[in-house]
């Protein structure tokens, strides 16, 4: 096993095991418990839902209908598991922002996958993609 569990009144308590190719200002890992620990935080319990790869990293919790990751912080409101993984990552979102996959990947909650933007950023994202009813995917001559 690579380290001890640390343990406290409660009983024992999660290891984080720095996972490689992580972004320094991410605070993520590998999770490892003894048999009946649980996550204790927030975070903890956020990243044990996680798969860890040196690709994406898939959110293997609940989903929104629409595919994306769900997460409830606090047993009540449900968040977007990316928009929660780019909070923890770089603060705040600021109201009527989205927060978007580089990777296209919805399961994705790699903060170095995901950017921040307007919904006219996600628009014109989407147009270019080929996604937006009604509209045709932008060649590369076009967009020159």
């Amino acid at each position: 096993m690579r380290g001890a569990t640390e343990r406290n009144e409660r009983g024992p308590t999660a290891q984080i095991v720095p996972e490689a190719g992580a972004p320094s200002n991410a605070r993520v890992g590998v999770f490892l418990f003894t048999s009946g620990g649980a996550p204790a935080s927030i975070e903890e319990r956020f990243w044990s839902r996680v798969r860890f790869s040196d690709g994406c990293w898939l959110w293997e919790g609940s989903r929104f209908p629409g595919g994306y990751g769900r997460f409830s912080p606090r047993h009540r409101d449900e968040v977007g598991a990316h928009r929660f993984s780019y909070s923890l990552a770089h603060g705040t979102i600021p109201p009527k922002m989205c927060i978007m996959h580089f990777c296209e990947n919805r399961h994705c909650v790699k903060p170095s996958h995901l950017w921040m933007g307007t919904y006219s950023d996600r628009t014109r994202a989407a147009i270019a993609k080929g996604r937006f009813p009604g509209r045709r995917k932008t060649t590369r001559k076009e967009a020159a």
